[in-house]
């Protein structure tokens, strides 16, 4: 009978051993669940892939975590008249503990929302962080303009005979590091070659309502790259903020190639002129950010995607050209001084 009664107490303690054990455990699944909102501005020529690329990284991650990450879409409705009042209305105060905003035109909003949601964990893709500061709780994930600029020229100089258009927007300081870049790579591929610099007029941008005329803006690359093509550029390159369709539509009937900066990579790889792109990979930028954030490691400032930490791809379907401009890549990496120097190199 006393052997019953210690085997009983003895299952009753266990019993709620298990109990007390799953309590806690689901207690702190609870305490370190980490609600994310990513907010997508309705798409610009510029920028389907880009968002593809960041909502792909969402779901993923809401798939690998599991309960641990709860994630939503804020998708901005076309014609907000205050956006950040919107973004305001949907985070609340509180209510995520990670905000990515994917438009970098809007920095201004997300700065402002950071200050008024401190312990809201903002992340800007695509910015640089001198425009925002060294808030503590604002992390920026950007790429090295200079790498994928002059990986880029250096593809672009070691195919062409005679010269390089490089087409970029006009006084758009984004583009001042990507454009230097441009030039390094192809002197050092070539000094001989021309280099044509078509500067495409943005006066239709509005910082509050993102390109207001795009097919004005379409219209006035294409012209650019048929000026460029006019003027002997066999090889045309196309900075990362210009939409690609009216490139590829201005080349397509000449013996041009092109080379881009640029996301919208398949739209640009089925074209009979491409020659090479250098991709830029937000969808795993996003994912160090959430590691890092569900690490408990997330710290203002920037995370640099570059070729070191595959945050730049480079692409090309001659195998020449591939192959050189991979051989390049790993020079550059093994040696970080001769990186620094080239990038001196106005």
């Amino acid at each position: 009978m006393k052997k019953l009664i210690v085997i009983v107490v003895l299952a009753l303690f266990a019993m709620f051993a298990i109990t007390g054990c799953g309590s806690v455990e689901k207690n702190e699944s609870t305490s370190t669940q980490i609600k994310l909102a990513l907010i997508i501005d309705p798409a610009s020529a510029v920028d389907d892939q880009y968002n593809n690329q960041l909502e792909v990284a969402i779901k993923n991650s809401g798939v690998k975590y599991g309960n641990r990450l709860v994630t939503d879409i804020i998708r901005v409705p076309v014609n907000t008249s205050d956006r950040k009042k919107y973004i305001d209305e949907q985070i609340g105060n509180g209510k995520y503990n990670v905000v990515i905003d994917s438009d970098l035109y809007y920095t201004r909003n997300v700065v402002e929302l950071a200050e008024k949601y401190p312990q809201t964990k903002f992340v800007i893709v695509d910015e640089d962080i001198a425009t925002v500061g060294k808030n503590s709780n604002i992390l920026i994930i950007n790429y090295n303009a200079f790498q994928e600029g002059f990986i880029a020229g250096y593809s672009a100089g070691i195919k062409a005979k005679k010269a390089v258009a490089v087409i970029a927007l006009k006084a758009n300081p984004n583009s001042y590091k990507l454009i230097r870049g441009f030039k390094a790579g192809i002197n050092y591929a070539d000094k001989s070659l021309k280099i044509i610099k078509e500067a495409v007029e943005i006066s239709q941008y509005n910082a509050d309502t993102v390109f207001s005329n795009e097919q004005k803006l379409g219209r006035s690359v294409f012209d650019a790259v048929t000026r460029a093509v006019s003027q002997g550029a066999d090889v045309v390159i196309a900075e990362s903020m210009i939409p690609i369709a009216p490139v590829v539509s201005a080349v397509h009937d000449a013996p041009v190639m092109l080379v881009a900066t640029e996301i919208e990579y398949t739209n640009l790889k089925n074209s009979a002129n491409y020659l090479s792109c250098v991709i830029e990979e937000y969808e795993f930028g996003v994912n160090q950010v959430i590691a890092q954030v569900m690490n408990n490691g997330f710290r203002g400032g920037t995370l640099e995607m570059n070729f070191l930490n595959d945050g730049l791809k480079f692409r090309s379907p001659d195998k020449a050209n591939q192959e050189a401009c991979e051989k390049l890549i790993k020079e550059l990496l093994n040696n970080p001084k001769l990186l620094a120097n080239l990038e001196g190199v106005q």
